[in-house]
């Protein structure tokens, strides 16, 4: 009894898993592809990675160089805790 639960668990896993494969054509790199764009900007999954953000030089304009500091009160950021401020010089002035 315990043999074949064993052998049919195996069976299953693997059997999984070479489903997957054909899906992604044999392919590990487009499973990774495909987990990241599943993955990032999930609302459904917890603790999913940050959003991400792109945007073009073209659209960016900077008025004067500045600097914000991170500056994270857990070892791991976990989305809370963080807070961001801008460095200020001697006299109060964003540097």
């Amino acid at each position: 009894m315990k043999k074949g639960l064993i052998l049919s668990l195996l069976l299953l896993i693997s059997g999984s898993a070479l489903a997957v494969l054909l899906i992604f054509g044999g392919k590990p790199s487009k499973l990774k592809a495909w987990w990241h764009e599943y993955s990032h900007d999930s609302d459904s999954l917890p603790w999913c990675p940050y959003n991400m953000l792109v945007k073009e030089a073209s659209q960016i304009h900077l008025k004067e160089a500045s600097r914000i500091v991170f500056a994270d009160s857990n070892l791991f950021w976990k989305g809370e805790g963080a807070t961001a401020g801008p460095e200020l010089g001697q006299k109060g002035n964003v540097v």
